[in-house]
């Protein structure tokens, strides 16, 4: 991210493989708020989900669609430089409000 290949040298040869056993069930569905950083991220979550909900990352949270129709999951995926940027005042749900 610093463009400093040409004077840090990094070797990452790091590979992985994920495996979904043919007979799990998925969960039916995820709401997914993130950054540019989850983009590569969903097609892992698609084995997983029938279905993915993204919500923009710097919009505000809306708590009435989510509680209309709840997910089995809310991930939140941002690295810590956006954080602050992420979370507003209406990130967290008051009761009653």
């Amino acid at each position: 991210m610093l463009f400093l290949t040409d004077l840090l040298a990094e070797s990452n040869h790091t590979t992985f493989k994920l495996k979904t056993p043919a007979q799990s069930k998925k969960l039916r569905k995820l709401v997914f708020r993130h950054d540019s950083f989850g983009d590569n991220m969903y097609p892992f979550l698609w084995n997983h989900f029938e279905k993915i909900v993204n919500i923009a990352p710097f919009a505000p949270f809306r708590f009435d669609e989510i509680f209309e129709d709840p997910p089995e999951i809310v991930l939140h995926l941002f690295t810590e430089r956006y954080l602050t940027q992420a979370i507003h005042d209406d990130f967290f749900h008051q009761e009653g409000k």
